[in-house]
């Protein structure tokens, strides 16, 4: 098993409130890792928070509230966190369907909340 040491690193996880995106929050919290943890309501950041600080004890966790699925979400979430050193692009919605009859197209939910954030959150860290 690989040991990381990431102590001092800073490390963003969009949609991390749960499912994969909290086991990813998790790992690097246990790594050493100051972790941002990032959904789109507070509700769910707030039980993603506890949850980590009962598995993570010691750990360093902050969130910050927005939808990565949006230019808006993703200026605010930059402004509020600037300095990271690992990006993790988690965040996805996929609702339950038949894959084989799925159309992605520009205007989906699926396309706004999984690719417009893989091309949007990036950009500020890349101006910098």
């Amino acid at each position: 098993m690989l040991n990381l040491d990431l102590s001092g690193r800073t490390a963003l996880v969009t949609g991390s409130t749960g499912g994969i995106g909290l086991a990813i929050a998790r790992k690097l919290g246990e790594a050493g890792a100051t972790v941002i943890i990032n959904g789109r309501k507070q509700d769910s950041i707030d039980g993603a928070l506890e949850k980590l600080g009962k598995a993570v004890p010691g750990g360093t966790f902050r969130s910050v509230v927005a939808d990565v699925g949006t230019p808006e979400g993703c200026k605010t979430l930059f402004e509020a966190e600037s300095s990271i050193d690992i990006l993790i692009n988690n965040a996805g919605i996929f609702g339950p369907n038949d894959f084989s009859r799925r159309r992605m197209t520009a205007g989906s939910t699926c396309s706004k909340s999984t690719c417009s954030p893989a091309c949007a959150c990036p950009a500020p860290i890349c101006r910098a």
